[in-house]
């Protein structure tokens, strides 16, 4: 699991501000409030995780999924929507810092589960 306070950032100007739930060398999904319809044809995010200063940009990624979560029925003033993303050709240095975040600051719920 990502560390709490770990943000991702789509769109430049920014559109999308999400709060990432999954993320692994590979990829992630990240939960965000739907403003209006918006395709993603949009190929970089970043990274930000709030706690340690830890920016990651500039991730070149494609979707692979983007669906509505649903929500408590007598809120209809947002759609909460969640977004699975794929990373692509990453940099040397986004590759470094992914996996240091991974590594040092993740909650690993395997190795808490392992010691049981």
């Amino acid at each position: 699991m990502p560390p709490e306070g770990t943000v991702a950032l789509v769109g430049e100007p920014l559109t999308i501000l999400g709060t990432i739930m999954d993320l692994s060398e590979r990829g992630l999904s990240f939960r965000y409030i739907q403003k209006r319809r918006q395709p993603f044809e949009l190929s970089q995010l970043d990274i930000l995780y709030t706690d340690k200063l830890i920016y990651i940009d500039h991730i070149p990624f494609r979707t692979v999924f983007d669906i509505e979560i649903p929500c408590i029925p007598s809120s209809r003033l947002f759609r909460l929507r969640r977004c699975g993303i794929q990373f692509r050709d990453l940099t040397e240095r986004q590759a470094y810092l992914l996996k240091h975040l991974i590594r040092n600051h993740a909650k690993n719920l395997y190795k808490i589960n392992s010691d049981l």
